[in-house]
């Protein structure tokens, strides 16, 4: 069967699409230095969703002997040697992409100011970052990002009551993460033979790679082995509060207990500052299978509870669908 020409505007806008930089870029990695393992994938480009090609995890326990070997990996870091032996297992071809920080190393705020252009914005946040970040600012790098105003939804009828209103303020997530942090995740990098141009606070990346509930804001709750990281976002998926609560020595009822009753803490100090409600929590890593965790976070905050699928908003072999689900 003939295939029906193409509009000649449209054929321009296939050819734009076609010749992206987006998609002609080649694979890149998403690598997570945890506590206890070293999560790596590689992804490309594709036309509507990322495509996932590879994936893999390993634990870093199983080098704690190695390094008590007289090895010439001996003077390396476990977490680099981890990285190379991750990507030579799972076929990785790529050697470019993003690394994650861990939230306990990193400090993030939301803060308030009036809107300001760029190059006012910036002395206005390195002023006021002073105020939020604990530790002397010569010793942290600082990034911020705006937080998009929600879409009014007065309508049209209020466009002139609107008009005479005073300016909104700008909400800013303020983050910084410590220099020394940063330096030993760069010298990971370069230990692994892997470039990496960015480094992300694990929140940020965490909440992107989950489609955001778009009703109302939610509370995500990633439960790893070292502790707990709980972010409360937007309808959107911005960041707007963050806590970090260490579990690495209690049990799981303590974990349990621990994490409920900060989840509890949370939605109550939200809600009470905030009109809208928090309408969701999303569950993530090992700690979300544990049985009792879900209904006790529920009976605890009285939200519905989600599992988190990352891999959802990526193209991926419907082979693997039961076992990345899991």
């Amino acid at each position: 069967m003939d295939m029906v020409p193409l509009p000649k505007r449209l054929e321009g806008v296939v050819k734009r699409v076609r010749s992206s930089p987006l998609l002609q870029k080649k694979s890149v990695l998403g690598i997570d230095v945890g506590s206890s393992s070293v999560k790596i994938v590689q992804l490309h480009a594709g036309f509507e969703k990322p495509v996932l090609e590879t994936y893999g995890m390993i634990e870093l326990n199983r080098y704690d002997e190695a390094k008590r070997d007289a090895s010439p990996e001996k003077e390396l870091d476990k977490r680099a040697v981890a990285i190379q032996d991750l990507l030579h297992e799972i076929g990785a071809t790529a050697r470019r992409g993003g690394m994650s920080l861990p939230l306990s190393s990193v400090f993030v705020s939301l803060i308030e100011t009036v809107k300001r252009d760029e190059k006012q914005l910036r002395q206005i946040i390195e002023t006021e970052a002073r105020a939020y970040i604990p530790v002397d600012l010569g010793k942290v790098t600082l990034v911020w990002q705006k937080v998009p105003e929600p879409e009014d939804e007065r309508g049209f009828a209020h466009a002139e009551e609107k008009s005479s209103e005073s300016p909104r303020p700008q909400k800013i997530v303020l983050a910084a993460a410590s220099n020394d942090i940063l330096n030993t995740y760069q010298s990971i990098a370069r230990q692994a033979r892997i470039a990496v141009p960015f480094f992300e606070a694990e929140v940020f990346s965490a909440l992107r790679a989950v489609p955001p509930e778009r009703e109302a804001p939610y509370l995500f709750i990633d439960i790893g082995t070292a502790g707990t990281k709980s972010y409360i976002a937007d309808e959107r998926g911005n960041a707007l509060a963050t806590h970090y609560l260490e579990t690495a020595r209690v049990g799981a009822g303590e974990m349990i207990a621990k994490t409920s009753d900060n989840a509890f803490r949370m939605v109550n100090e939200y809600n009470a500052a905030h009109p809208k409600r928090i309408g969701t929590c999303i569950l993530s890593g090992a700690g979300a299978r544990i049985p009792d965790m879900a209904p006790y976070i529920t009976h605890k905050t009285g939200l519905p509870i989600k599992i988190a699928e990352p891999f959802k908003e990526m193209q991926t072999p419907m082979i693997l669908e039961d076992v990345l689900h899991d």
